[in-house]
């Protein structure tokens, strides 16, 4: 973006002197700034889907809107009087829309983004949604739609894709027990029962193994 040119102000009564220098940097300040809000379509994909392994699971187009909704819950119990008391707040799994399209002539045709959405809604995968200001991890697709209108060509597809939070749950391991039937048990590959032998018995005894 060129440097906006100094303008020739007269030097009269009334109008106000600025210096040169000011203007210069009020120019530059207007060029930084258009470079960085057009930069986004020469820096790469600003928004993505990526799946576990943080490959793009889905390239669409374009980006026509998102939508995050977080919600947490209070928890409460009765006390004197009617009243109420709160003891716990517990944060909801959140939810998110994502609306994106395809026309064909960007990575993917419209066959491939559709396959996609219906591979990806049919898995229990966890994709990570990235947006330029946040990302999402944890995220599955758990349902979506999308329609052609005559405005759009007929051609465009404008899909709708509805995510919810996938919270991976803790898994204990002990090492060390009290007891030996507290430890996790250990495979140890296939076990072939044989009959014990007639020495085996004896030290067995009548009663058997206890």
């Amino acid at each position: 973006m060129p440097l906006i040119p100094y303008p020739n102000v007269p030097a009269a009564s009334g109008i106000p002197t600025m210096p040169r220098q000011a203007a210069k940097v009020t120019a530059l300040a207007l060029a930084s700034a258009a470079s960085y809000r057009y930069g986004s379509q020469f820096n790469g994909p600003q928004w993505q889907i990526l799946a576990e392994g943080g490959s793009a699971a889905i390239i669409p187009d374009s980006v026509i809107a998102f939508e995050f909704h977080g919600e947490s819950r209070v928890s409460n119990y009765p006390v004197e009087q009617g009243a109420f008391a709160s003891y716990n707040k517990i944060a909801s799994p959140f939810d998110a829309r994502l609306v994106i399209s395809c026309g064909g002539q960007g990575q993917m045709t419209r066959s491939d983004f559709l396959a996609a959405l219906g591979s990806m809604a049919d898995s229990t995968d966890v994709f990570t949604i990235v947006t330029p200001d946040a990302s999402f991890p944890n995220c599955n697709l758990v349902s979506f739609d999308y329609r052609q209108t005559s405005s759009n060509g007929a051609k465009l597809i404008v899909a709708a894709c509805y995510f919810v939070e996938v919270r991976p749950t803790a898994q204990a391991s002990y090492q060390s027990t009290k007891q030996a039937s507290g430890a996790d048990p250990q495979s140890n590959g296939a076990v072939s029962p044989t009959n014990p032998t007639a020495s085996e018995q004896n030290q067995m005894g009548a009663a058997g193994v206890m």
